[in-house]
């Protein structure tokens, strides 16, 4: 297993704006596929998005539609290889495979696709189940400075809010924000799921990643850094966004020994904040493995 230095603690985000990771670029969708690998069928899933500028578009939100079917806009997305955007940190994905991803010994076991590109990574956490029941995260890099058990807030906003504070964000651990709106792109509809009718604010507890962007002070560039064990952190076709079931650990980040699983979860693991492109989100466009 490839070896990396630790992180260097994660920076305390006090009254700050999240940040967006994604562009209408063409350069961020994803790679074409390798010969050697083959799509997993998504029988299922589960999608629970937070707030963010890609919400309502990954998958379109059309009026009046329920959360069921919103459902089943999220597995048809998965399935076609659209793929949906899990919003800002916490919102997450739940998907049913249609056969189940085993343990290999070079540990290439499976890759969750999203549209990472160079300089632009959104890492997701990945946790694996058997049963959909007993659940175990993948460790990755930097994770000696994950918070598990993170809970965050949002807050609807208000119909006059302005593009600089626009979501309010509130945590247990006394840390609060807001998330802009993207001051470029996705200016004309709600961060806020809307088919979630009625609900003022919405809550999800999830394992924190550190921050992964930083700014080249020359130029004033944004640049996200890919770190290996996540989803949408490299490119697709890139040897490290393999993941490993070996990296698979309980509640005490010891190792557990995990064979094969038929269920993945991916969540959004980094609040991340810049004033240029907005939140820092995950997307997922389904789940590869090796065609052998």
């Amino acid at each position: 297993m490839r070896r990396y230095p630790l992180a260097v603690a994660a920076s305390i985000l006090t009254c700050a704006s999240f940040s967006a990771c994604s562009s209408d670029d063409e350069s961020d969708m994803p790679e074409s596929p390798q010969s050697d690998v083959k799509t997993v069928r998504i029988t299922a899933v589960e999608y629970n998005p937070a707030p963010g500028q890609f919400v309502n578009e990954m998958p379109a939100y059309l009026p009046g539609m329920t959360r069921e079917q919103m459902q089943a806009a999220a597995l048809s997305a998965i399935q076609s290889g659209r793929g949906v955007s899990l919003g800002a940190f916490g919102g997450h994905i739940i998907m049913t495979l249609a056969e189940p991803i085993k343990h290999r010994e070079d540990g290439k076991d499976f890759k969750v696709l999203g549209n990472a590109f160079r300089g632009s990574a959104e890492p997701g956490v990945v946790e694996v189940s058997a049963d959909g029941t007993q659940w175990y995260p993948l460790f990755g890099q930097y994770w000696v400075d994950a918070e598990r058990d993170f809970n965050i807030t949002y807050h609807r906003p208000e119909p006059d809010a302005s593009p600089e504070q626009y979501i309010r964000w509130t945590s247990t651990s006394g840390w609060s924000g807001w998330m802009m709106r993207n001051p470029g792109f996705h200016t004309d509809h709600s961060y806020f799921p809307e088919w979630e009718d009625g609900a003022t604010t919405l809550t999800f507890n999830a394992i924190k990643l550190p921050k992964n962007w930083t700014i080249e002070s020359a130029t004033g560039n944004y640049f996200g850094i890919a770190w290996w064990g996540y989803a949408d952190s490299y490119p697709n076709n890139d040897d490290e966004a393999w993941l490993n079931l070996f990296n698979a650990v309980d509640e005490n980040n010891s190792r557990v020994s995990v064979d094969n699983i038929r269920y993945v979860k991916v969540t959004t693991g980094v609040i991340n904040s810049n004033p240029v492109t907005g939140e820092c989100s995950t997307e997922v466009m389904g789940i590869q493995i090796k065609n052998d």
